[in-house]
């Protein structure tokens, strides 16, 4: 997405049951994102709605992997299980394709790496799957939502007097103390930046960054 005053127009799309809007990314930016609505969702009867957003940090190639592949890989993982006679679960499904993508983004580094002295680049993921359930007589929808790293996902609900919001996702920063924890347990160091380590908000070094996933 763009930032500043220059917006591109929005675009929206849906249907009767699900609608969205987007802008235009940039042509060379890092961010990309996947919108897509029944009929064109890539899951078939497993989903009425795929949305995800993927902040793509020291180049692109993770957020384009990310982009092109992650719907594929939950739609082999949903097959593979019906026809193994399982259940197929969306929930699975989204774990193992974002466990995939993230083994194939760290083998691509450590095949290229050695090329160059550039830290390693990565994304954040962010992705919320509206499914369809039909109960009895009623008609439901039921909402699933993986996240990684800060890209945050938030619920609006709307009524005739008031609208509220829930957080769909926690965000996976050093400012969390189990990440912050997690990230000193696994080796890394947590600290702020500038002269005197108190600038700033807690990142992870290595590396610098903000977000621990």
């Amino acid at each position: 997405m763009e930032y500043g005053s220059n917006l591109s127009p929005l675009t929206s799309g849906g249907n009767k049951a699900v609608s969205f809007a987007t802008r235009e990314a940039r042509k060379f930016g890092e961010d990309k994102w996947v919108a897509q609505v029944e009929g064109d969702t890539g899951l078939g009867r497993w989903a009425v709605a795929v949305f995800s957003v993927f902040d793509g940090n020291r180049g692109a190639h993770v957020s384009t992997l990310l982009q092109k592949r992650l719907v594929k890989e939950m739609h082999k993982h949903l097959q593979s299980a019906q026809r193994q006679g399982l259940k197929p679960s969306t929930p699975s499904a989204l774990e193992a394709a974002y466990v995939q993508l993230d083994k194939e983004s760290s083998n691509r580094h450590k095949r290229w790496g050695r090329f160059s002295s550039a830290p390693a680049g990565g994304s954040t993921a962010t992705t919320v799957i509206i499914q369809h359930r039909q109960r009895r007589a009623a008609s439901k929808y039921q909402v699933v939502v993986a996240s990684v790293g800060d890209s945050r996902a938030v619920m609006y609900a709307v009524d005739r007097t008031a609208a509220q919001w829930q957080q769909l996702s926690n965000d996976h920063t050093a400012e969390r103390p189990m990440e912050s924890m997690r990230v000193q347990l696994a080796g890394a160091q947590v600290g702020r930046g500038g002269a005197g380590g108190d600038v700033g908000p807690l990142r992870v070094y290595p590396g610098g960054l903000v977000i621990t996933r």
